[in-house]
């Protein structure tokens, strides 16, 4: 098991599981089997996905902030309002 601990406080965030030889091979298969997918992408299509990715990250920078403020053991982090 994988943890993420705040360094501040010592405190568990997170637990990840540990992925074997196996699934690790098959996440790098996959992972080239869609880079070979996306190439062929257009880059109209590739400019409206990233785009659409740009959007989630806007909508959810509260939550990545506070989030990454933890896992760097700062104790104060800027919300924007």
């Amino acid at each position: 098991m994988i943890q993420t601990i705040n360094p501040y406080n010592g405190q568990e965030l997170e637990q990840f599981q540990e992925d074997n030889s196996k699934a690790i091979e098959e996440k790098l298969n996959n992972a080239q089997d869609q880079f070979e997918q996306w190439r062929l992408t257009s880059y109209k299509h590739r400019s409206q996905l990233i785009l659409k990715v740009a959007d989630l990250l806007r909508k959810n920078t509260d939550d990545y902030a506070i989030k990454m403020t933890r896992e760097m053991g700062e104790t104060h982090c800027p919300i924007s309002q």
